[in-house]
C-alpha cells in the first residue's frame, strides 16, 4: 500500500529508532523514514547501503559495555507507548508503564492460574504492537514458558500458516480472536490430525478483540467433548489498550459467551444506560495514565473520580445474580440513529446477524445514518461458503454469487429478520463488499474487525448504492 498506516505511527510517536530483522523489509518503505534523524537497529544489515539512515547491527549493541544506572527504575514512568487498535478511528498512542503491565500479569495469573499455559508452551501470531501480543510476550518471559511466533493469522490466505502450525504443536492455553476462531472451526471440523492435536493438551481458550458468536463457541465445545469427553474452559480477555490488556474474565462454569467479571483490583463502574445496558468504567494499578501528547482526550477519557470511561457498553447475563457474569453490549461510538430517530445498537445487531448467517459471514459494516431502514455490507467467510457451494474456488465473488450459497443466505436473513422485526433490528438489504477490508486504509483494526466509521468513510459509493431506489441484482432485499 501507500504507507499510510506507518506515515501517520512515525509522526504520532516520532521515534529515533527502528528495528527490523534485516534491513531489506525496509526498502519499500524508506521513504517514510528518508532523513539521517532515524537510525536503524537490525540483525542483517546486508541491504542498508539502500536505505537513507545509518545502522546498527545487533552485533553492535552485543559487544558494547553495558551502560551503568543511576539509580531505582520508576516503576510509574512510561515503559512503553501503545498504540489503541483503532476500533472506531485512529489509533491513539498510550502511556504503560512498568507498574501497569506487571500489575496485569499478576492480576491475570491470580485469576487464570496454571490454565493459562503461560508457563508451557504457547503458540502466538499476535503482533508485539497491539496489547494481547505484548501481554503474551511478557507472559512468557515473566513465567517462564516457551514462545512459539506463529508467521499465521486470520487473514485471508494467511490462516493455513497457523492451521500448519497447530497440526504440531499441542498446546495447553490457545488465544486469539473470534475472527480466528471462526476460522479455525472451519479447519478442525474436516481435519481429524488437526483435531487430535489441538484438543490433546488444552487447558484454556481466550478470545478478545471482540464479541464469539455463539454458534462458533457452541462448535468447538461440540468438538472438544468429542475429542476428550469433556469441555475446555473458554474465557475472554476483555479489555483495552488504556487498561495494559485485559481486565475481565470467565472464572466460573457457564456455556454463555460474555465478558466474565473485574480481575483482582480492577475497580468497576456500571453507569445506567437506555434498558439494561451500562457503559463501563475502570480504575485500577492497570489502567493508564493518559495519552501520549493529547491533553484533551487524556481529560475527556476519565470522569470526576478518575475512572476510565471504556467507551463500552454491558449487560449482566442475570440481573438477580452478578456473579454469573456481564455480557458485552456494543461500542457506543459505533451506535447511530436512523433517520425516524430510532437508535441502532451495532455491536448487538452485528454479532445476531453474523450468529444466524454463520457460517457464511465473518463482518458486517452497518449502514443506515439518517436513513429510514438498517442495511450492511457484508464480508465473506470464504470457509464456509465453501462448505455450503461444494465449491474450491477461493475467489470471494465466485463464492457468494453460488446460487446455494445466495439462497441460504436469503434463507438466514428472512429468519433473522422474524425474530428481530424492529426497525432498529431488521436489515432491509445487504451486499457483499466488492472489495476485501483493507488495512492500509485503517478499514481494519489490529483486532481484526472493521472500522465502521472509516470503512463507512472509505465505502461511500457503496453504501449510496445499498440505499439506491433501485438497488442492483446482487443485494439481497429483505422483509420482516
Amino acid at each position: 500500500g501507500d504507507f499510510s498506516r506507518l506515515t501517520y505511527v512515525r509522526d504520532l510517536v516520532k521515534p529515533r529508532f527502528l528495528y527490523a530483522d534485516s534491513a531489506s523489509a525496509l526498502e519499500a518503505s524508506a521513504s517514510v523514514f528518508g532523513s539521517d534523524s532515524y537510525t536503524l537497529l537490525t540483525g542483517d544489515a546486508s541491504a542498508a547501503n539502500y536505505l537513507p539512515m545509518p545502522t546498527i547491527t545487533l552485533n553492535e549493541v552485543e559487544a558494547h559495555e553495558p551502560l551503568t544506572g543511576d539509580g531505582d527504575v520508576d516503576p510509574d514512568a512510561t515503559a512503553a507507548y501503545m498504540l489503541t487498535s483503532g476500533s472506531t478511528g485512529r489509533p491513539k498512542a498510550v502511556l504503560q508503564s512498568q507498574r501497569m503491565i506487571l500489575s496485569n500479569l499478576h492480576q491475570a495469573r491470580q485469576i487464570l492460574g496454571r490454565a493459562a499455559g503461560w508457563s508451557d508452551c504457547m503458540l502466538d501470531w499476535l503482533p508485539w504492537s497491539h496489547v494481547s501480543g505484548a501481554f503474551n510476550l511478557y507472559a512468557a518471559a515473566v513465567f517462564g514458558g516457551t514462545l512459539h511466533i506463529d508467521d499465521g493469522k486470520p487473514a485471508p490466505g494467511l490462516f493455513a500458516e497457523t492451521i500448519a502450525n497447530l497440526r504440531e504443536i499441542p498446546l495447553p492455553y490457545f488465544c486469539n480472536v473470534p475472527l480466528g476462531y471462526g476460522q479455525l472451526v472451519d479447519s478442525l471440523r474436516d481435519d481429524d490430525h488437526l483435531r487430535r492435536v489441538f484438543f490433546q493438551k488444552l487447558r484454556l481458550m481466550l478470545y478478545g478483540g471482540a464479541g464469539l458468536s455463539q454458534p462458533v463457541m457452541d462448535e468447538l465445545q461440540s468438538m472438544a467433548v468429542a475429542e476428550t469427553g469433556s469441555r475446555i474452559m473458554m474465557t475472554t480477555g476483555y479489555g483495552l489498550t488504556e487498561s495494559t490488556s485485559g481486565c475481565m474474565v470467565i472464572y466460573f462454569p457457564t456455556d454463555k459467551v460474555g465478558i466474565g467479571l473485574p480481575l483482582p483490583g480492577v475497580e468497576t463502574r456500571l453507569v445506567p444506560l437506555e434498558g439494561d445496558r451500562f457503559e463501563i468504567r475502570l480504575r485500577g494499578p492497570n489502567i493508564m495514565p493518559g495519552y501520549l501528547d493529547n491533553p484533551n482526550a487524556t481529560s475527556e477519557a476519565f470522569d470526576e473520580d478518575g475512572f476510565f470511561r471504556t467507551g463500552d457498553a454491558a449487560r449482566f447475563h442475570d440481573a438477580d445474580h452478578p456473579e454469573q457474569g456481564l455480557a458485552y453490549a456494543g461500542r457506543l461510538a459505533e451506535e447511530f440513529k436512523l433517520s425516524s430517530g430510532t437508535w441502532v445498537r451495532s455491536g448487538a445487531v452485528r454479532a445476531e446477524v453474523l450468529a444466524a448467517c454463520a457460517p457464511v459471514l465473518t463482518d458486517l459494516l452497518l449502514c443506515g445514518i439518517n436513513e429510514p431502514f438498517l442495511a450492511a455490507l457484508a464480508v465473506p467467510n470464504i470457509g464456509g461458503m465453501q462448505s455450503v457451494s461444494g465449491l474450491d474456488s477461493n475467489d470471494p465473488a465466485v463464492l457468494s454469487a453460488h446460487p446455494a450459497v445466495r439462497a441460504y443466505l436469503q434463507q438466514c436473513l428472512n429468519d433473522y429478520n422474524k425474530r428481530f422485526p424492529g426497525n432498529s433490528t431488521s436489515l432491509a438489504r445487504l451486499a457483499f463488499m466488492e472489495r476485501l477490508p483493507d488495512p492500509q486504509r485503517h478499514e481494519i483494526s489490529d483486532k481484526g474487525t472493521i472500522n465502521q466509521r472509516i470503512a463507512a468513510e472509505n465505502r461511500s459509493d457503496e453504501i449510496a448504492a445499498l440505499f439506491a431506489p433501485e438497488p442492483d441484482s446482487h443485494t439481497f432485499l429483505l422483509s420482516n
